[in-house]
């Protein structure tokens, strides 16, 4: 049986990057997607991955705010692996300061990197798991 694949965005650093770590160890084999904007950090995440365990860590590198690009990251990872199995909406973004003082343009870049992002993701990938009847999504 073949192991999972799990794409996890915002893998790049924090809690993405963790939790490819823990995919890597923990399920040994398991496929990884890694999907974020800095090519640079997801090779990083991905060398340590396959160094824990995983079969394959693949990286994707992808604006998940914009429709074209996750359609086009979209496309490469099913080329690649087929379907996916977990989707893990990680990817986030978050500016500091004061309702007060942020601009509408902050304001979207936030709404779309936090909401916007997951429906694109989502959109991409649920129908190829209602398909086969299997998969999980979180955000």
């Amino acid at each position: 049986m073949k192991k999972p694949v799990i794409l996890i965005t915002g893998a790049s650093q924090g809690i993405g990057a963790a939790i490819a770590k823990v995919f890597a160890k923990e399920l040994q084999g398991c496929r990884l997607a890694l999907v974020a904007r800095s090519v640079k950090n997801l090779r990083a995440v991905a060398k340590r991955c396959a160094q824990l365990g995983a079969g394959a860590a693949e990286v994707f590198p992808a604006d998940v705010t914009r429709e074209d690009a996750v359609e086009a990251m979209a496309a490469a990872v099913k080329k690649r692996f087929g379907g996916v199995d977990v989707l893990i909406n990680n990817a986030g973004f978050f500016r500091p300061g004061s309702f007060r003082e942020t601009s509408v343009k902050d304001f979207d870049e936030s709404v779309a990197g936090n909401l916007r992002s997951v429906f694109l993701v989502s959109r991409a990938f649920a129908p190829g798991m209602a398909r086969r009847g299997r998969g999980d999504i979180f955000n």
